[in-house]
């Protein structure tokens, strides 16, 4: 049990990062736009073990050489959008219409399946030793809806009184997250 929340915690913590960064632009920030967020990174991180246990040999044969790849660029453009948009010296109105929007389905779904890739590894070794995925999917579920909440509200709290500088900084974190990806699947 020890092991499977500690597996569950080390696989959220991306989420944590995106989350602190989200939350400083999430708009309304609301207990159903937040419950919406975490719901949506819950399901990726939960569903992600499942479809590499059930992927078993065959397919991550195919995406573990370019997985990390994927992750990187996912983060990488969302990032990129974010310091762009944080830099930007627009009017006010188009600014607030043009924002970086983490209630956007779109925003909130590659920021999913970015933070859950290394989910599907965890899941492909669960296969191999046998292990119970069921477990491993509750727990990473609950875990990653926790931190994923938790995360937007620290974020709003700091995102609201610094909000450029928080958009720049969390553009760099994502960017950062997606190297961190890179690095650890290409020299560890």
């Amino acid at each position: 049990m020890l092991e499977l929340l500690l597996i569950a915690i080390g696989l959220c913590m991306d989420t944590l990062a995106v989350s602190i960064v989200s939350g400083g632009s999430l708009k309304p920030f609301k207990a159903f736009t937040v419950f919406r967020f975490a719901f949506i990174l819950a399901v990726f991180q939960a569903i992600m073990p499942l479809f590499g246990w059930i992927a078993g040999e065959t397919v991550i044969q195919y995406i573990q050489d370019y997985d990390h790849w994927i992750a990187a660029v996912l983060l990488a453009f969302v990032g990129g959008k974010m310091i762009y948009e944080g830099c930007n010296k627009k009017s006010q109105q188009q600014e607030s219409n043009e924002k970086f929007n983490p209630n956007s389905l779109w925003i909130i779904v590659t920021l999913a399946v970015a933070t859950s890739i290394d989910a599907l590894t965890i899941g492909f070794s669960f296969a191999a030793l046998e292990r119970n995925i069921i477990a491993l999917i509750i727990a990473c579920a609950i875990a990653t809806f926790i931190f994923a909440a938790g995360g937007l509200y620290i974020g709003h709290q700091f995102g609201t009184k610094r909000k450029n500088i928080a958009e720049i900084v969390g553009g760099i974190i994502l960017i950062s997250i997606g190297i961190k990806v890179v690095i650890e699947h290409c020299f560890v």
